[in-house]
């Protein structure tokens, strides 16, 4: 087999290809397209021997840009169209440069479907993906019967809120901080109490049966090991953040969102390493 293909037989495989190709000479004449190309822009014609300066707009845009990414509308199918696209400059001596072009629609629309339905997911989630524990969509469904509960039998209930904040001299994954305080948490609460992460940088303590100085005493308790815990880490990233924390109790009146809302305006300063 020769080294080099027939021009008849190279010009045949281009024109074929599924991936729109388009040469262009130094002088920004068309050299070649491909059927693919011609199809994607909706030309019907073979416009070789074209400047490009008598492109349509669309497409003399798409032609001089150098992005790697573009989107068309489709008047034929009403829906919009997204194309990748690879330049090769000076592919000769002669100064013709080379630019393939891919329909991408069909991946992109998966990936669309793809974060929907992600999105969709994490709004009916009950468990933090990162931590394991409960999320704040869980929490809410726990920390009602609860409230119910009290507001029925006067019962005390406790809440208490971890603020967590990476320090500002220091880069770490806060990931790795909310895991590990997360194993802590739950290792060192009652069977009763439900631990949970409420927001990125929270935990949320639901303590049934305890009133509110017991809440206190045992955020305290908590923090003080919390302090011995990253004290014992120096090298690792749970020894790099502060924690602020609130306690609340349910009272007369308080709904859930209202209990849960207390805690934020009682959070107070209370450093962890």
């Amino acid at each position: 087999m020769n080294d080099l293909l027939d021009s008849t037989l190279a010009t045949l495989s281009l024109e074929l290809s599924p991936i729109g190709v388009l040469i262009i000479n130094e002088n920004g004449t068309i050299s070649f397209s491909n059927k693919t190309f011609r199809t994607i822009f909706g030309i019907k014609n073979t416009p070789e021997n074209i400047h490009s300066a008598l492109f349509p707009a669309t497409l003399k845009e798409v032609i001089s840009s150098q992005k790697e990414e573009f989107t068309m509308y489709n008047k034929t199918t009403d829906t919009q169209h997204f194309y990748k696209c690879w330049h090769n400059e000076s592919i000769d001596s002669n100064g013709n440069s080379i630019k393939y072009f891919l329909d991408v629609t069909k991946i992109t629309q998966v990936y669309q479907e793809r974060d929907r339905l992600e999105n969709e997911l994490s709004k009916v989630s009950t468990r933090d993906p990162q931590t394991g524990l409960p999320n704040k969509i869980a929490l809410m469904q726990s920390l009602e019967p609860l409230v119910s509960r009290s507001r029925r039998y006067n019962n005390p209930l406790s809440l208490i809120r971890l603020y967590i904040q990476e320090k500002t001299d220091e880069t770490h994954n806060l990931e790795k901080i909310m895991l590990t305080l997360a194993h802590f948490l739950k290792d060192k609460m009652r069977w009763a109490d439900i631990v949970g992460r409420l927001t990125n940088h929270e935990f949320l303590l639901i303590l049934p049966e305890t009133e509110e100085q017991d809440a206190h005493t045992l955020a305290r308790k908590l923090i003080e090991k919390i302090n011995l815990l990253s004290t014992d880490h120096k090298h690792d990233p749970i020894s790099y953040f502060s924690i602020k924390h609130g306690v609340s109790s349910w009272s007369k009146g308080d709904d859930t969102m209202r209990l849960i809302n207390k805690t934020k305006r009682h959070l107070s300063q209370g450093k962890a390493a």
